[in-house]
């Protein structure tokens, strides 16, 4: 059974929601088009290997389906013509919620580690 959200599986990480929430932070600095997008969540501590081309542009395509994300086709100084991306209302208000369910979460991972750390280094002690 497929199960919708964050999971952990072995060293790789299902993120795909987490990239749409991070996508949304990009989009909430300012408009942007997919390669600006991409550069910006590599700032941000995404490594190349955790998302890709293709994937960027499935999750814009999904995120302006359900009306979080709008686009627009610009003319470019270089080159072709690019897709602007922006950040719609319900996008602001997903991204606002998103931020409140996170900080829960960073707590709780706050606390996991904390614990952790503890008990390791009363192991190591102990030894």
């Amino acid at each position: 059974m497929k199960k919708e959200g964050f999971f952990c599986a072995s060293k790789h990480h299902k993120t795909e929601k987490f990239l749409e929430v991070a996508i949304l932070v990009v989009l909430f600095d300012k408009e942007n088009y997919g390669y600006g997008i991409s550069e910006t969540l590599k700032e941000m501590g995404y490594e190349e290997e955790s998302f890709n081309t293709s994937t960027l542009y499935r999750s814009l395509r999904r995120m302006e389906q359900q009306g979080l994300v709008t686009s627009d086709w610009r003319e470019s100084h270089q080159g072709p013509r690019k897709r602007v991306y922006s950040i719609a209302e319900a996008g602001r208000v997903e991204l606002e919620n998103w931020i409140q369910v996170l900080k829960r979460r960073r707590n709780m991972i706050d606390g996991v580690i904390h614990r952790f750390d503890g008990l390791a280094r009363s192991m190591k002690e102990g030894e």
